[in-house]
């Protein structure tokens, strides 16, 4: 099964599943140049396990949009565009409160806190 990361007439990436984790893989007449310049993109999800796989996407994380998804492309996008000097977010997140008991290493919660909350009547408005 291969999932398609990114794809254009000169160049595509993708993934094959090997014993549960990704294989990431290129192919295209671009394939040689590109693989050099995405390297660290790529190598994030290298070897990894993803959270889900089903038939037609793949779910690597909470964190991120399916794969393939109109979200995962515009991630893509925001990337690529980083990557030429146009700074895009490719991610928005907003917490209603900071009541989580939980220490996670990738929250910004866990550095930042300020004894804030958002009621949720605000976010109606």
């Amino acid at each position: 099964m291969q999932y398609e990361f990114y794809k254009n007439p000169l160049f595509r990436v993708y993934a094959e599943i090997e014993d549960g984790c990704l294989t990431m893989k290129t192919g295209g007449a671009a394939s040689p140049l590109m693989k050099k310049v995405l390297k660290a993109n790529i190598s994030i999800f290298d070897g990894e396990k993803p959270a889900n796989l089903e038939a037609d996407r793949l779910i690597y994380s909470t964190w991120m949009p399916p794969i393939p998804s109109t979200g995962f492309d515009r991630l893509v996008k925001s990337q690529l565009s980083s990557m030429l000097g146009k700074n895009i977010p490719d991610q928005v997140t907003i917490s209603i409160t900071e009541d989580c008991p939980n220490n996670c290493i990738h929250c910004a919660f866990r550095i930042q806190r300020t004894g804030q909350s958002l009621h949720p009547k605000r976010l109606e408005t």
